[in-house]
Order: C-alpha cells, then structure tokens, then sequence
C-alpha cells in the first residue's frame, strides 16, 4: 500500500496538471526518502525547478474563474525546491542531486523576490555544499556572487542560511579567492557591524575564520577599520 500510494503521487507530480502537481508536493515530508529515492522520483522533482515548466489545465481554468490569482512558474519551483530541501537530508540524496545539475537553477531562484523561495533554495544548497566537490561548482556557475548578495537580506533565516554556505565555500582556496575580489569580507564586516543582526553574528564570523586561512585575506581584513566593532 505504501509503494503503491508513493507511485501515484509521482505520476501525478509527472502529470500536466498544475494545480495538482504544486499540492501533492507536499506530500513528501515524512520518513519516506528512502523510498522515494527507490522510484526515482528525484529527477521529476528536479525538472520541475525549470522556467519552462508552466502547465495550465482545465482545473487551473476553472481555479482561476473563482480565485483570480496571477499564476506563474514560482509557485511550481517554491513547492519543487521545499521538496528537495527535505530530501537533501540524506547524503545520498545530495549526491544524486547534485548529478543532475540542480546548482544552476538554485542559483536562479535565489534571486527571486519571494523571501520563502530564496530561503528553500538556499537551504538546499547549503545542504548539497557538504559534498566538497559541489563547492566548486558553485564557483564555476558564478553563485558565489548571488549567494553573498542574499546577506543584506531583512529576513534572520536568510542570512543565517548565507553565512552557512559562505563557511563551506570558504574550505576551498579558489573559491577565497573570489569571495575576496567581488569584497565579500568588506561586506561580511559590515554585517557584523550591524546590532540588528547580531543573533547571526556567530555565523558570520565561522565563514570569516575560514576566509582568513588565506593571508591575503586576513591582509585585507587587516587594512579595513571596521573589522573594529563594539559588542
């Protein structure tokens, strides 16, 4: 029974209707990743994060006539991206995700406005990060930039998210590098500077211990006066 209400769920996320396939997404949030992994749903899941994947149906249509909402593709890739998220608790999830270049579209989606679709997508690249060799890939797609962007957010969970990817990124030499030049420690000072966020102060600081293994690094934290704060 188990197997079989798991099977139908994926066909119905496969299927071409919309409002169907946003809902029954949330189904997936119990221990069942083992066995969801086991039907090879994962891939399904992924494509949904796509731009392109936007279905309209005849529910939709009639959705629409009662509840006039504006209906576009975030609202598929916020209930895509939550699933994987949940999934990525596994390492050997993360690992297949990974393989099928999930990093591409995450980077896209965290420069959304909606702050829950920028949290579920960062959330699940911090997770994907604990495998060593997604740390470059980021850097080779250029999402070092938009993940630091993301820690002027007003949202705590945000922020708190950023520094966590910016403490893995930081392990790898090239990626310092880059974190440096685009003046990510300019900017994490700043953030530490700040009183209103000082709950993720800590946070900050663990990826800055890891940026400053580098000496240039700690050279440029150096000539910076504000790297002098008050408690």
């Amino acid at each position: 029974m188990q197997r079989w209400s798991l099977e139908l769920c994926l066909h119905i996320v496969k299927g071409k209707d919309f409002v169907l396939r946003k809902t029954k997404q949330l189904f997936f949030l119990a221990d069942i990743r083992r066995h969801l992994r086991k039907i090879d749903c994962i891939p399904h899941m992924v494509s949904l994060l796509s731009p392109e994947r936007m279905c309209f149906s005849l529910s939709l249509s009639l959705m629409l006539i009662y509840f006039p909402l504006k209906i576009d593709e975030p609202l598929t890739n916020e209930f895509a991206v939550f699933w994987l998220r949940h999934m990525c608790t596994d390492y050997s999830t993360k690992s297949q995700v990974l393989s099928l270049n999930v990093l591409q579209p995450l980077i896209r989606l965290i420069a959304e406005n909606d702050p829950d679709l920028k949290f579920n997508s960062l959330s699940t690249i911090d997770r994907i990060l604990d495998d060593y060799h997604a740390r470059g890939q980021i850097r080779e797609f250029n999402g070092i930039e938009p993940i630091l962007n993301n820690l002027k957010s007003e949202y705590p969970q945000i922020t708190e998210t950023v520094c966590n990817c910016l403490q893995k990124l930081a392990t790898d030499p090239a990626n310092r590098a880059v974190i440096r030049d685009i003046g990510g420690l300019d900017r994490m000072i700043d953030f530490i500077g700040i009183d209103e966020t000082k709950d993720v102060h800590v946070h900050c600081l663990n990826a800055l211990a890891n940026l400053l293994e580098d000496t240039e690094c700690l050279d440029v934290s150096l000539t910076t006066k504000k790297f002098c704060f008050s408690d």
